[in-house]
């Protein structure tokens, strides 16, 4: 049976299936997906949901997430503005019920005339059958990494594999940087505002709608983010945002204010963040997608991409590799 999000039990459905994940990216928890598609419909773009997850002998056995996004030319196939993505029970999702699982996605294909985007996590080391349906279909795979911290190593071994030179950073900012850290038990709108406030001061201009601060306010009262403050002098100077779910912790967005200081000041926080994730019981911390010089021949990435991977590399862990399949 084909449940959809209306259907009154679907997130029930769909918490069974994340509770059997042994990595689930907390990019696609109910909150982040509430913020993904915040985005495109600021940008008045046409949104329908296709997320849909499969019941078979009454067990939900395997959840897809993903949307049809589209303008005056074309319809895509996304989730909202990320990759498609799906969750399944291994043990539990037979070839039959993949087959059924694969011919109602071809339905939702045929809807689409532009670009279809699926992320697959390669989760057991193996690619998924949607990824398999795709590439069939005459699709192209990418591979692609993220940063993955190991959050189940003691904290002494996870200082240690920071960058030298940021454990120096991280050591100065917390004597310099007075640290809040804001959960759904502390959180109230003025501290939103507050971040907003110094992230349109440091991009120069405000680069996205209040509505997507409001989203991501709400994934903080539903635990499934928290922010990290700092101040100097009762002056907020660097902030944070993190999304988690019940596997992973995922780095979202940041701002400070380089031009007061002659050094980085957002390693402490970024420390903080990650000793919290573990304390709340996440097992990885995503510091995101790690890019390198000559990894996409055609399309070579910037510098500032480059320094950004540079960025996220020195605070240790390892990388994670998984792939984007276009069609």
């Amino acid at each position: 049976m084909i449940i959809k999000p209306e259907h009154c039990s679907y997130q029930i459905y769909i918490d069974t299936l994340i509770s059997k994940q042994s990595w689930f990216s907390s990019q696609y928890t109910r909150g982040s997906l509430r913020y993904s598609k915040q985005r495109p419909s600021d940008d008045g773009k046409y949104l329908e949901d296709k997320s849909f997850l499969l019941l078979w002998n009454n067990d939900p056995v395997i959840a897809f997430f993903g949307s049809i996004v589209g303008n005056n030319e074309s319809k895509d196939l996304l989730a909202y503005e990320s990759h498609c993505a799906v969750i399944e029970d291994p043990e539990k999702l037979t070839t039959k019920a993949r087959k059924f699982f694969l011919k109602h996605l071809s339905t939702i294909l045929n809807e689409v005339d532009g670009v279809v985007k699926y992320r697959d996590f390669l989760v057991n080391g193996y690619t998924s059958s949607v990824s398999e349906y795709l590439l069939a279909k005459g699709a192209h795979g990418q591979a692609k990494y993220s940063r993955i911290i190991d959050l189940q190593y003691r904290e002494e071994h996870l200082r240690s594999s920071v960058r030298k030179r940021y454990r120096g950073l991280i050591n100065w900012g917390m004597k310099e940087i007075q640290p809040e850290i804001h959960n759904s038990s502390n959180i109230d709108w003025e501290k939103i505002l507050e971040f907003r406030d110094l992230h349109i001061g440091v991009c120069g201009r405000e680069t996205r709608s209040i509505k997507t601060w409001r989203r991501q306010y709400e994934c903080i009262l539903n635990d499934e983010a928290f922010i990290v403050l700092g101040y100097i002098d009762t002056k907020l100077v660097s902030a944070g945002y993190f999304s988690y779910s019940k596997t992973n912790c995922y780095y979202g967005v940041s701002a400070s204010r380089r031009d007061l200081f002659e050094k980085p000041i957002f390693h402490s926080l970024m420390w903080r963040a990650i000793i919290y994730a573990k304390k709340i019981g996440c097992h990885w911390f995503d510091v995101g997608e790690q890019i390198f010089p000559n990894q996409n021949m055609n399309n070579l990435p910037t510098k500032k991409e480059i320094d950004i991977s540079h960025f996220k590399a020195g605070f240790g862990g390892s990388n994670r590799l998984f792939l984007d399949v276009t069609l």
